[in-house]
């Protein structure tokens, strides 16, 4: 109700405006000077305002899908271009583990991430171990249908009366399949990502080779990794909060100009 009225009035104010105009002795170079700052004030702040609320949204959201990861922010002095940079970067942690007893969920202790294969056959990483079987009994994200790679390749099972050892060897009654393939990486900044679980590296860095090392692990089957957003709720407010004063302050200021234009258009 609140936002409707201040919208109405903006209307009015707009509307009586555009009528005064029409008897203004002022040049319409000055009554720019008088409004056009406000206008830019009001658009950058919605913008802050808009974005500081879409960030909220996916931190909240991400809470609560296995395999994410906190982002952040890093500065950093670009030589070429002489000023500081922004870069985004991935707390890549471990969330606390929680059983399914699906006996084809998977979760990583310790560094490491599975590998999928994405469509168009380039490689992404994920520490979201929910999987399941396609309509070709082939391992696949459960969220996505992005085939799970082993050592040899994609994997295909006969049923998912599987066994999964700590070491990733995929059995079926007794009879070797596939091992699960994890890779790690040196940095979290050499990782981009679609939407914080599933990452990639550059084609540069992913063809080199020199940004992975050796990963250090134990898979445990029939659990997931809860995500390890733990920032949502308490770190992203204050910017919201933020944003949300900013825009107020703004319509306020945008009010005031306009009265004072409406004033300057028609003293009487």
């Amino acid at each position: 109700m609140r936002i409707k009225f201040t919208i109405g009035v903006l209307c009015l104010f707009l509307t009586t405006s555009v009528s005064a105009a029409e008897h203004n002795t002022y040049s319409h170079e000055q009554y720019d000077t008088l409004v056009n700052p406000m206008l830019r004030l009001h658009t950058e702040s919605m913008g802050a305002f808009m974005d500081a609320m879409k960030s909220y949204i996916i931190y909240s959201t991400a809470q609560n899908i296995p395999g994410t990861v906190e982002s952040g922010v890093g500065y950093y002095y670009d030589n070429d271009a002489k000023r500081m940079e922004r870069t985004l970067f991935y707390r890549i942690g471990a969330g606390y583990p929680r059983q399914t007893n699906n006996l084809l969920d998977c979760k990583i202790d310790g560094t490491g991430f599975f590998v999928v294969m994405l469509p168009g056959g380039w490689p992404a990483y994920t520490r979201d171990g929910r999987m399941r079987l396609d309509e070709n009994n082939r391992l696949v994200m459960f969220a996505y249908p992005f085939p799970i790679m082993g050592e040899s390749g994609p994997i295909y099972l006969p049923s998912e009366d599987i066994s999964i050892s700590e070491q990733g060897v995929i059995e079926h009654r007794g009879d070797f399949i596939d091992v699960i393939k994890i890779v790690a990486v040196k940095s979290r900044f050499d990782l981009k990502s679609y939407n914080q679980s599933i990452f990639h590296m550059t084609k540069e860095d992913h063809d080199s080779g020199i940004k992975f090392v050796e990963p250090k692990y134990t898979i445990r089957q029939g659990y997931v990794e809860d995500s390890s957003v733990t920032k949502g709720y308490i770190g992203l407010v204050p910017e919201w909060k933020n944003g949300h004063e900013a825009q107020v302050k703004s319509v306020k200021t945008y009010l005031k100009s306009m009265t004072a234009a409406i004033q300057q258009a028609n003293p009487q």
